[in-house]
C-alpha cells in the first residue's frame, strides 16, 4: 500500500521542531515565554503531523511533547525537542520516497475518471485498466501501461461486436484476429442493407472501428504480450494518447445511439 501525503507536511513539521529548539535555546529572563511559544509551534504543526504515516512510538513521542510543552522545565523541552527532530529524521531515512510531477499527479491521484466521464460509463468493465494504466503512466511505468491499455482495449472490443450482432459472450478468450475477421464480415454484410444516410454513417464508425482494432493488435498488442519488448516515455506516451482518443470516439458514438434510442 502506497502511503499518500504532501512533502511540505514533512517541512512543516521539522521546520516547527527547529523553531522551537532554537526558541527554547535562546530564551532569556524578561523574553518571550518559551512555553507558549513552543506549545503554539506545536499546535501549527499538528495537521500535517496526523497526515503523516509515522510510527506508533514517534506519535506517541509527539504527544508527549504536546502536553509538556506549557509547563515541563525548559531544559526537559529541549531534551524532547532533540529526541522528537532526531527519532524523526531515523524514520524518514528508513523510507524511500517517489516523487510524482506535477503535471502528472492527476494521473495518479484519479479524482475524475482517466478517459473521461462517457468512457467511465460506457466501459465499466475497462474502469480497473484504464486506471492501472494511468497510474502507470504517473510512475514512468511505461510497459505496464500499455499492457493495461491492451487489456483495456478488449472490452471496446466487445462491445463492438455487440454493434454488429455478434454475442460479446462467446468471443471471450478468442483469438483478437479472429474477433476482428468476424466482425468485418458481419460489417460487409451489413452493406447489403437498404442504404440510407444513417446506414453510411453506422457503416463508417464500425469500419474504422473495425481497422483500428486491427492496426491496434498488430502494432503494439502481439508485442507488449511477449517479454522481447519493452517501452519508453516516448512510445507509451504515444500509445496512451491514442488509446484515449480511441475510447473517448468510441464512448461518444455510445452515447449518441443512447440518446437517440
Amino acid at each position: 500500500m502506497v502511503d499518500r501525503f504532501h512533502v511540505s507536511s514533512f517541512a512543516t513539521v521539522i521546520a516547527q521542531l527547529r523553531e522551537s529548539a532554537l526558541v527554547v535555546n535562546m530564551s532569556r529572563p524578561g523574553g518571550p515565554n518559551p512555553d507558549s511559544v513552543v506549545h503554539a509551534a506545536l499546535k501549527a504543526a499538528e495537521f500535517e503531523f496526523k497526515e503523516l504515516k509515522l510510527s506508533p512510538v514517534l506519535r506517541s513521542q509527539w504527544e508527549r511533547l504536546s502536553a509538556r510543552a506549557t509547563d515541563a522545565p525548559m531544559a526537559e523541552i529541549a531534551i524532547l525537542l532533540r529526541e522528537m527532530n532526531n527519532n524523526l529524521m531515523v524514520e524518514l531515512a528508513t523510507a524511500w520516497f517517489l516523487m510524482i510531477p506535477a503535471d502528472k499527479r492527476s494521473m495518479y491521484e484519479q479524482l475524475s475518471p482517466v478517459f473521461g466521464g462517457d468512457v467511465h460509463q460506457v466501459f465499466p468493465d475497462a474502469r480497473r485498466d484504464i486506471a492501472a494504466a494511468g497510474r502507470c503512466y504517473a510512475l514512468d511505468e511505461w510497459t505496464a501501461c500499455v499492457l493495461h491499455l491492451m487489456r483495456a482495449l478488449e472490452y471496446a472490443l466487445r462491445w463492438l461486436a455487440s454493434r454488429v450482432s455478434l454475442n460479446p459472450e462467446t468471443i471471450k478468450g478468442e483469438n483478437q484476429k479472429n474477433v476482428i475477421d468476424q466482425i468485418e464480415k458481419q460489417i460487409r454484410k451489413m452493406e447489403d442493407e437498404p442504404k440510407s444516410a444513417s446506414k453510411a454513417a453506422k457503416l463508417q464508425f464500425l469500419s474504422e472501428a473495425a481497422a483500428q482494432f486491427r492496426w491496434f493488435k498488430d502494432a503494439w498488442r502481439n508485442d507488449a504480450a511477449h517479454a522481447h519488448v519493452y517501452y519508453d516515455e516516448r512510445e507509451g506516451g504515444s500509445i496512451f494518447l491514442h488509446v484515449s482518443g480511441f475510447f473517448r470516439h468510441v464512448a461518444a458514438e455510445a452515447v449518441k445511439d443512447e440518446l437517440n434510442g
